[in-house]
């Protein structure tokens, strides 16, 4: 298994000297069988698209499927800088799949939230009104979004661990 991470930073069409490794009638390499390899790219590229289109749609989280965005996708991750810009992978259609990372609801950033300060040890039943209190002033803030009526959080969980832990520290350090 392969991870390629923030494939939107690197250089314009890099990820094609990955073609051969990809490509079903080139599997052998240097005596080695890449068949059976999985290559995840992952991308911040098309968070805009993926968010304003399930915005505008009326269907529910929990039932939107991948396909989904499938064709928008690939057409944006050809044109966007980045690996995939004009990519030998997309045009002869050597990704077998695109899997959006959906934006976070008030829910999701409270799992974040109880998910960060259980690993720091700390109990979420003792301090539920402090999540509470956190979670409204992190989706009040300039982090979220509301469209349609919907509100969404812009960034995802690993950047809230380091801000959590720091602001569950201070409000713990006011009442002692």
């Amino acid at each position: 298994m392969f991870v390629f991470n923030e494939v939107h930073e690197m250089p314009d069409g890099l990820l094609n000297v990955l073609r051969s490794f990809l490509d079903p009638s080139g599997v052998q390499k240097d005596g080695l069988d890449y068949s059976k390899s999985i290559f995840f790219f992952l991308s911040n590229g098309g968070g805009e698209l993926i968010r304003d289109a399930w915005a505008q749609s009326n269907v529910s989280r929990k039932t939107l499927s991948g396909s989904y965005f499938e064709e928008n996708l690939k057409a944006l991750q050809q044109k966007i800088k980045g690996g995939f810009k004009d990519s030998s992978l997309i045009k002869s259609e050597l990704i077998s799949a695109y899997v959006p990372f959906l934006p976070l609801e008030r829910e999701h950033v409270r799992e974040c939230v109880y998910h960060s300060l259980s690993e720091a040890g700390y109990s979420s039943d003792k301090h539920g009104s402090k999540i509470e209190t956190y979670v409204n002033d992190i989706m009040s803030g300039r982090k979220s979004t509301i469209i349609n009526g919907k509100e969404y959080f812009n960034e995802g969980c690993k950047k809230l661990d380091d801000q959590i832990y720091l602001a569950f520290e201070d409000s713990m350090d006011d009442e002692l």
